[in-house]
């Protein structure tokens, strides 16, 4: 018989873990005498399967299969008591086949430039699917500093890398650090913190190829500390990152949750979250102060709405099945650019051109005041969600069931205590009426809504909703992108300019 703690020390004596990823063939002896070659492999399943000491197992003869499928009926369910020992690595011989599927010692790897744009992510998504149709292992290559602060990138990022995690190729997240205490000081960013969490369970190098991961965990937590007292150095964003993995049970802000990890009320949330805004205004308490009074109440209720539906709907896959890393997230920005700037900045991106085309008040020197208000789950997606299947759906499909998404009244929970799931989105249009752009991604779809172009209209059909590609600025044709895991919502509003 053997423990969960036993198989973890067996296959990393430093550190222990059954899922990590591997670079050769793991070997189990059984009490009877049987011997099994492959690898562990986490799905779904393995959650629950883990408190009855089983395991989820590849055997070679199957990888090819579910590699190219995912289909559970290639898993072997491996009982810990039936266990006598564990090997790995192997020594095995391996043919010429089974090596492409296990991978070698030296992973290629998709390195993240220090500039993002939404056209560079969209290009790493693509990057990883090549990855996966090769069934290639790949590393996350992180660069020694960030130095993005458009819309909606820091979230568009960490999409992808919840989708690279979750990947059945995903290998080794890289840090461009040469020591420990550069590596503390490297994990103090808003863009570098979420990332290491959610690849906490992977081997986390520094240049030299340590695993620097255990070195991490204090300044992980501090770092946590601060986010919740905001006291983070990014001088003009907040972001409140909630991690449902979190083994302690502390990766829930206590900005929305108590110590039972039930949701706080509206008016709990709206008293919290005033420092916050207080922080990205900064730059100009008055104009902020002035511009965001009407409209903090309704923003707090959007942001309780959506985060509150993240709760329900994306914490498990579209089956019920816990997911596993998971992050729930909200961000909160403030931009300045000038109109020219802005035009530059997002020249790939008509509908985005539009917004910008149109008139906004100004400050004295011809700069457009901007909050953006970014959500991220890596849940099943709005669609998968809607439908409770992992069927891919067309991007026409997809768009129309997003509509009912946004629908008000609309929803498809059962018995989700009243849960309208309709209300938060169709409230978001109401709010950022005439002033706002919302930008959809989920599934394989990027679509938005330039609400300073096509006002708010409650429709009897949501069919009749108006909603836009992002390439290709259409409402009748959209793009196929590489499916994405969970579902980013951003919003950029505009703030007037009131002049004493």
């Amino acid at each position: 018989m053997m423990t969960k703690e036993e198989i973890g020390r067996a296959m990393d004596s430093k550190f222990p873990g059954v899922y990590i990823p591997t670079t050769a063939a793991t070997k189990l002896v059984f009490e009877d005498g049987t011997i099994l070659v492959g690898y562990f492999e986490y799905t779904k399943e393995s959650d629950s399967l883990q408190e009855e000491n089983v395991y989820t197992f590849v055997e070679f003869n199957n990888a090819q299969s579910y590699r190219s499928t995912n289909d559970l009926k290639y898993i072997t369910k491996v009982e810990g008591n039936k266990l006598k020992q564990v090997e790995y690595p192997s020594f095995r011989q391996i043919n010429n086949s089974e090596k492409k599927i296990i991978s070698t010692n030296e992973f290629k790897s998709i390195e993240i430039k220090s500039k993002l744009s939404i056209t560079i992510i969209n290009d790493l998504f693509k990057t990883l699917k090549q990855f996966e149709d090769k069934n290639e292992f790949v590393n996350l290559k992180l660069p020694k500093k960030f130095d993005s602060s458009e819309f909606g990138i820091l979230f568009s990022f960490l999409q992808f890398v919840a989708t690279w995690v979750r990947s059945s190729v995903s290998g080794k997240l890289l840090l461009p650090v040469g020591n420990i205490a550069d590596a503390k000081d490297y994990l103090n960013n808003e863009f570098v913190y979420p990332v290491v969490v959610l690849s906490w369970e992977k081997p986390i190098l520094d240049e030299v190829g340590n695993n620097i991961r255990a070195n991490l965990k204090e300044t992980s937590q501090e770092y946590f500390k601060n986010m919740e007292y905001f006291e983070l150095k990014e001088k003009l964003s907040v972001p409140i990152f909630c991690f449902d993995h979190d083994k302690r049970k502390s990766g829930h802000s206590r900005h929305f949750y108590d110590s039972n990890l039930n949701l706080l009320s509206e008016d709990s949330v709206s008293n919290n979250l005033f420092p916050a805004f207080v922080k990205i205004g900064n730059f100009n308490k008055t104009v902020f102060r002035d511009s965001i009074k009407e409209k903090y109440d309704s923003f707090v209720a959007i942001i309780h709405e959506l985060f509150a539906n993240t709760h329900e709907h994306a914490k498990t896959d579209e089956k019920g099945h816990n997911l596993y890393p998971n992050i729930r997230s909200i961000y909160l920005k403030f931009h300045k650019k000038t109109i020219q700037s802005f035009l530059t900045t997002y020249k790939e991106f008509p509908g985005m051109q539009e917004f910008f085309k149109s008139d906004f008040q100004l400050n004295d020197v011809g700069e457009l005041y901007l909050v953006e208000f970014s959500f991220l789950d890596s849940g099943p997606g709005l669609v998968k969600r809607f439908t409770g299947s992992s069927e891919i759906k067309s991007t026409e499909e997809q768009v129309e069931i997003i509509k009912k998404c946004l629908y008000r009244h609309n929803t498809s929970a059962q018995g989700l205590k009243s849960s309208k799931k309709g209300i938060g989105l169709d409230r978001v249009l109401q709010t950022i009426d005439g002033k706002g752009f919302v930008r959809i991604k989920s599934g394989t779809v990027d679509i938005f809504r330039n609400m300073k172009k096509l006002q708010y209209k409650h429709h009897d059909n949501p069919s009749e909703i108006k909603l836009f590609d992002t390439q290709l600025n259409t409402s009748n044709k959209f793009t196929s992108f590489p499916e994405t895991q969970g579902t980013l919502i951003s919003i950029f509003f505009a703030l007037d300019y009131k002049r004493l």
